[in-house]
């Protein structure tokens, strides 16, 4: 089974923490924590980040990021938000009974 590297909160808490901090709204989904030698961790991903839109498709809610990751191990090409910076990242998706 597959360990996540990521621990994502749903779209409505992205829009409420990046108003708390002064940040500008904007849609997607907010990363709270990358695990140490992940793909995502790999991709530079950061708690704080902000995913908006994966394979071509805009993160709106969990369920489009599930609907975006490839079956199979693969590659994700990933929009990301960091403060007022967006940039795309490539991140590498093992297959699902990796460890």
């Amino acid at each position: 089974m597959r360990r996540s590297s990521l621990r994502i909160a749903p779209a409505h808490v992205a829009q409420q923490s990046r108003t708390a901090v002064g940040l500008p709204p904007a849609r997607g989904l907010l990363i709270e924590s990358v695990r140490a030698q992940s793909p995502a961790h790999a991709a530079r991903l950061a708690p704080g980040d902000l995913l908006i839109e994966a394979n071509g498709s805009r993160l709106q809610s969990l369920t489009c990021l599930e609907r975006a990751l490839p079956a199979t191990a693969g590659a994700v090409s990933a929009v990301v938000q960091r403060g007022q910076t967006v940039r795309n990242e490539t991140i590498a998706v093992p297959a699902l009974n990796a460890a």
